[in-house]
């Protein structure tokens, strides 16, 4: 369709047909080729999405008055390190 305005009136479409079915075959290629990318690529939004939900379960909110279980000190005032993997 994009190159019949350039061909001259008289063109016979079977001499150009070989041409246009190897065109058509190489973009199938690559149109085969770059959903299989955007496939995976979603596989991979979704596997961080995921993990973003399940670091989201996670999140605690203290009270500024809250006090550590461990040493009874406020928390607010302690160096924390939570481990992603504590419950």
């Amino acid at each position: 369709e994009d190159i019949l305005p350039l061909l001259p009136d008289f063109t016979v479409i079977d001499d150009v047909k070989e041409l246009v079915l190897k065109s058509l075959d190489e973009h199938r290629s690559e149109i085969e080729h770059l959903k299989k990318g955007i496939d995976e690529l979603n596989m991979y939004a979704q596997d961080i999405q995921d993990d973003i939900d399940e670091l989201e379960e996670k999140t605690v909110v203290i009270s500024r008055d809250e006090k550590c279980s461990e040493c009874n000190k406020p928390v607010v005032r302690l160096r924390l390190m939570a481990n992603a993997d504590d419950p």
